[in-house]
């Protein structure tokens, strides 16, 4: 995002100009401060924050019945993606939508290590839903998503342009991941459940 204001900037765009003002107030509401300082988050991350409060209040032995679990995980099943849009669809266009992304409304961009993780917050929640539309619908996209050199990636099937993690905004973690370290770790543990 602040790549976007410092290109308005370098394209003539004044400070006080209503593009940039609005990126600002954009980036603004990724920040806050504390005695630390001030930070700016990278992003939001409801999908991912949801399934570790699951799996962490199942792993802690909260009933998987209780109220705050079913309504986290009837709030991860009314996110996924179903729709027609999505970028994977250019090099896996006859797999079925299922996948999960890390924010609240990306729907171009679901990624497989969040639809592993989601599955896995499904099956801890309860173990029936292995045969639920949710998972398999999931467990289908996940599916779909295979590298040809037997691997998944994170977002985009058989990418292995590492010139993407050089940009700078990047810098904590890897854009893509050179084959064949391409299964994400969620990927790897739902494999093994």
């Amino acid at each position: 995002m602040h790549l976007g204001i410092l290109a308005l900037v370098l394209e003539g765009y004044e400070i006080t100009d209503s593009p940039v003002r609005r990126g600002l107030e954009a980036v603004e509401r990724f920040a806050w401060q504390d005695e630390g300082g001030k930070r700016i988050q990278a992003c939001v991350s409801p999908v991912w924050d949801t399934v570790l409060t699951i799996i962490a209040l199942c792993d802690a032995g909260l009933p998987t019945t209780h109220p705050n679990v079913k309504t986290a995980t009837s709030w991860l099943q009314s996110h996924q993606l179903l729709g027609p849009e999505g970028d994977w669809r250019a090099y896996s266009p006859s797999t079925p939508p299922g996948g999960f992304s890390f924010e609240y409304y990306n729907a171009w961009y679901p990624d497989v290590d969040d639809t592993a993780a989601v599955i896995l917050a499904f099956l801890k929640q309860d173990p029936a839903s292995a045969s639920s539309p949710h998972v398999i619908r999931a467990a289908e996209w996940i599916l779909g998503m295979q590298n040809g050199d037997g691997g998944w990636p994170a977002f985009d099937i058989d990418n292995d342009k590492l010139y993407m993690n050089e940009i700078p905004s990047v810098t904590w973690v890897l854009c893509v991941t050179p084959p064949p370290r391409t299964l994400p770790d969620e990927s790897l543990r739902l494999l093994g459940f």
